[in-house]
């Protein structure tokens, strides 16, 4: 890099580009850092060892995975480059004990296909070397809107593993929007009209989400460049989805057509 360039670079420039299911969406090099910090801050303790399941490294869940080790000082691990399918719980587990991962990271379809394949080949060999056993966590990143459906029972019933954390977010943009139902702790919400922007006086109704924080950005990318989102005189930016605030809890409810923001 020229020096005169790299010294024009600001946090809000794009960083990173992400193509999925016939789109593509641009990431700041704010939003890459804030999503891996707040993830780390969630789940990762110290000298985390983590294991991502084939394919995530390219996706958006998979960057922030590898963007919170780069912030929690930990280490980065992969198993065999092979998509997750019939037999591959093997050489997970044989990776798991390879690279003495602490924590497994990945997104719901390919923790489906593990269980499917997975539940009976741990079964089969010596439950002893069940090294699934060994591991402090593992992760589930979903969809704002998609349904749990029991999956961190399932994981853990399957692999012995004590706790799954749920990652929830826009996978498409690096939008890490809550860990277990809980917001990053620098982050607050306002549940608001869409008819006039004035906050609802009962949070739990049902209201456009609203968002304040250093690591939320009003600024994002798509095909026709650099967008801002509205911000409000206290601080407050506009989120592309309406949603309730359930005690500490948010509970997105509904997408807006917008989904190219990043947090």
């Amino acid at each position: 890099y020229q020096r005169r360039v790299h010294g024009a670079l600001r946090p809000e420039y794009p960083a990173l580009s992400v193509i999925g299911d016939g789109k593509w969406t641009t990431h700041t090099h704010q939003s890459l850092l804030s999503g891996g910090k707040n993830f780390a801050n969630f789940c990762f303790g110290n000298s985390e060892r983590v294991l991502i399941l084939p394919g995530l490294e390219s996706t958006a869940a998979g960057y922030l995975t590898m963007f919170a080790v780069l912030h929690a000082g930990g280490v980065m691990c992969y198993a065999e480059d092979q998509q997750v399918s019939k037999g591959d719980c093997k050489r997970i587990t044989r990776a798991i004990f390879q690279h003495e991962a602490t924590s497994i990271v990945g997104d719901k379809n390919q923790w489906k296909h593990l269980l499917e394949f997975g539940d009976a080949e741990v079964k089969r060999d010596d439950p002893s070397k069940n090294w699934f056993k060994s591991l402090k966590w593992a992760a589930v990143f979903l969809n704002d809107l998609e349904e749990e459906g029991g999956i961190s029972e399932s994981i853990k019933k399957a692999f012995g593993i004590q706790k799954v954390n749920i990652i929830r977010g826009s996978p498409e943009t690096l939008n890490l929007t809550t860990c277990n139902g809980l917001l990053p702790n620098d982050f607050k919400v306002s549940i608001k009209s869409d008819e006039d922007h004035i906050k609802i006086q009962d949070q739990s109704k049902e209201g456009r989400v609203w968002l304040y924080g250093p690591n939320v950005t009003p600024n994002y990318w798509n095909h026709i460049g650099l967008m801002t989102l509205p911000r409000d005189t206290d601080g407050y930016i506009k989120m592309p989805y309406l949603g309730r605030m359930e005690k500490d809890k948010l509970v997105i409810t509904k997408h807006s057509p917008l989904l190219e923001v990043v947090v």
